[in-house]
């Protein structure tokens, strides 16, 4: 099975166009595959050099969440995780894209529970 693509979500930038239409600025909470490795998730960078990674625990439980990375140009490798999320909590990652865009454009993200929601915000 296929990575399970996650789509960004598009920031309104520093400067909105005013006024700021009510609905405009909230973020789609997407629901992760829950599972892990090859079958994990994925967000593509895009143009972006940053993603702001935002994840929810949804569940009566805490959770884990894993962010894979890459040797960077300094050659510094270390994998976000397993990071726990606490039950009830919103848990953020900053990530560049020197150190975590794969091979294919993307960056490999995965929960042990598909009652983590995820949000993801590209920044430049």
């Amino acid at each position: 099975m296929a990575r399970t693509p996650i789509t960004l979500n598009t920031g309104s930038g520093p400067y909105p166009v005013l006024p700021v239409v009510a609905l405009s600025a909230d973020l789609t909470m997407q629901v992760l595959s829950g599972a892990a490795g090859a079958n994990g998730n994925q967000a593509a960078f895009g143009n972006f050099n940053r993603l702001l990674m935002i994840f929810q625990n949804t569940d009566v439980a805490a959770k884990t969440i894993l962010i894979s990375s890459v040797a960077s140009l300094l050659n510094r490798t270390g994998d976000l995780g397993a990071y726990t999320i606490g039950v009830g909590f919103i848990s953020a990652f900053l990530v560049e894209r020197a150190g975590f865009i794969q091979a294919d454009g993307n960056v490999y993200f995965e929960s042990n529970s598909a009652l983590v929601k995820c949000a993801i915000i590209g920044v430049q």
